[in-house]
């Protein structure tokens, strides 16, 4: 099928769809409303049959026909049974019932005793279930024949309205439609108060013309239906021809030659003025097709930029990382070991950590964290890197060192930056170690067989304000004992549910005593885990020292 032709298809079948689907719905509804209008009439004419026939009793001869009827139907005879089926009282009753139903066009009108209990003992089956003694039956059939005091059924659905009238000598307000022996019939039962009990006079009308019209009106409800609605969708789809598939088509060959970089023409679409939202559409793509292609042509210039900026920041990445020391060079010491991790939140970042021998027998460790993200953050974080190894490779003075760096960074920090810092030179041969903490996270210390966090009040951060005093702290390092230093973004590491990793699971992660490689690489993993598919927020850096034995003083 031409791909122009779809939507009009679509259209077409969704009218034909739409048209049957009101026909079904309509026709449907008048034909419940006309079957339930019929079905009324119905029974209200048998209630009127019932009325008359009902008029027909003698109390007195009712009273008697009552008592023989439940003793046939309690002993299975009575010696007045008889004598009443030959009376002419009897015999005049029936024929009264036989001439009213003939000439009414009845099925059957009876006259009925209702055993209560017997009534609520159905227990979903008929068999074996007489709730009912008839008293007279003009019903005429072969198979078939109720006298006075023989047990019958009644319709199981009927129970409750049979119960409601003889509990109450009132009629149901419900009608009775059923199919049973009798046929397709509609039922008037009506209440005749006899001593204490309640009998039933029953007229079963026919119900076979309201099958013959409900047929008549379906069929002709259906047919003028599909007339009207087929008319109606002709000539709504020649309407929707030329003012709705005509105009897209237009619109859809134009979408079609832009995006194939063929020969416009786009006259068609400047000649659709219609007032409505094909209009609007007509005007507003060619609008985006001018649009677009500006963007398009200003987009290829925006892309070889970004792809220079990232080539850019591919080789300041590299760059960033050359400086970082190479933890390999310390392997073959025998005094400590080192291991390091940093993982950029972007692909340059602004945590850095730096380790180096100040002498012979000391080591200085740092771990720094810079506020903010990307190029600025990056350009600070290496300005910091190398005026703080300058400084501490000019004295021991941990809290002078400090100070001096944090004059420099302050002369020259026009972004409003800040450094929060870990600084500490552990002497190798007596394993005294000082420390400065400039607004770091504390460390972990493995002192005395288990790991604690050292808690220490930091000082100020380094380039957040001028003249700033740092304190130096000061613990002793048993061989075997280790250091863990890290930047927050380990505790503040997110999932997907907005929960931070926290200090709780590093801790958990320290209960194995493991070497520094082996440390952060578990520390690592649980946080991968932790993390799962949630973006990186943070840069994460790590850095763990590990004091083996003492250095020998050399003689």
């Amino acid at each position: 099928m031409n791909k122009h032709s779809r939507l009009a298809f679509e259209f077409i079948f969704g009218f034909i769809l739409l048209g049957f689907l009101i026909c079904f719905t309509s026709s449907n509804i008048g034909y419940n409303q006309f079957r339930k209008t019929i079905e009324k009439n119905y029974n209200k004419t048998a209630y009127d049959i019932a009325s008359v026939a009902a008029s027909y009793l003698e109390y007195t001869n009712i009273i008697q026909y009552y008592h023989i009827a439940k003793s046939v139907a309690n002993d299975g005879s009575s010696s007045q049974l008889n004598t009443a089926l030959e009376s002419e009282d009897y015999h005049t009753l029936c024929t009264n019932f036989q001439k009213l139903k003939i000439n009414m066009q009845a099925n059957d009108i009876f006259l009925v005793y209702v055993n209560k209990q017997e009534l609520l003992s159905y227990s979903g089956t008929t068999e074996n279930w007489f709730p009912i003694v008839y008293i007279v039956d003009c019903f005429d059939s072969d198979q078939y024949d109720f006298n006075l005091g023989s047990k019958g059924d009644i319709n199981p659905k009927f129970i409750q309205e049979a119960l409601y009238i003889i509990e109450t000598g009132n009629r149901s307000d419900n009608y009775f439609i059923s199919r049973r022996f009798h046929g397709y019939n509609t039922s008037a039962l009506l209440p005749i108060p006899i001593e204490d009990d309640i009998l039933i006079l029953g007229v079963e009308i026919p119900m076979l013309y309201i099958v013959q019209s409900l047929n008549q009106y379906l069929t002709y409800a259906v047919c003028v239906s599909l007339i009207i609605i087929i008319f109606i969708i002709i000539i709504y789809m020649v309407y929707f021809y030329f003012k709705v598939f005509k105009p897209l088509k237009s619109i859809t060959q134009e979408i079609k030659t832009f995006f194939n970089n063929e020969k416009r023409n786009p006259n068609p679409l400047v000649k659709i003025n219609m007032k409505n939202e094909i209009g609007y559409l007509a005007h507003s793509i060619l609008k985006m097709e001018k649009d677009l292609t500006t963007y398009i042509d200003n987009l290829t210039i925006v892309t070889k930029e970004k792809e220079r900026m990232n080539a850019e920041l591919s080789i300041a990445a590299q760059i960033q990382q050359s400086i970082l020391p190479i933890q390999s060079l310390y392997s073959k010491e025998e005094t400590f070991t080192l291991a390091s991790f940093i993982q950029p939140a972007k692909s340059i970042g602004g945590d850095f950590y730096d380790f180096f021998f100040i002498d012979d027998s000391h080591l200085a460790i740092i771990i720094a964290d810079v506020s903010g993200k990307g190029i600025p953050a990056a350009l600070f974080m290496m300005m910091g890197k190398t005026i703080l190894k300058q400084c501490s490779l000019e004295s021991l003075d941990l809290a002078q060192t400090f100070s001096k760096v944090n004059q420099f960074l302050c002369a020259s920090n026009q972004e409003g930056l800040f450094i929060t810092a870990f600084e500490a030179i552990l002497d190798l041969k007596t394993g005294e170690l000082s420390y400065v903490n400039a607004g770091h996270e504390p460390p972990f210390i493995f002192h005395k067989g288990k790991f604690t966090s050292y808690f220490l009040e930091p000082d100020f951060v380094l380039a957040g304000m001028e003249n700033s005093i740092y304190h130096v702290g000061h613990m002793v390092l048993e061989e075997g004992d280790i250091l863990l230093e890290y930047t927050d973004g380990v505790p503040e590491a997110t999932n997907l549910h907005l929960e931070q990793f926290g200090l709780e699971r590093v801790e958990q992660v320290l209960k194995a005593v493991l070497e520094p490689s082996e440390i952060l690489e578990r520390i690592k993993s649980s946080i991968d885990l932790f993390v799962g598919n949630a973006p990186q927020f943070d840069d994460i850096t790590m850095l763990c020292l590990k004091f083996k034995k003492k250095q020998v003083k050399k003689s």
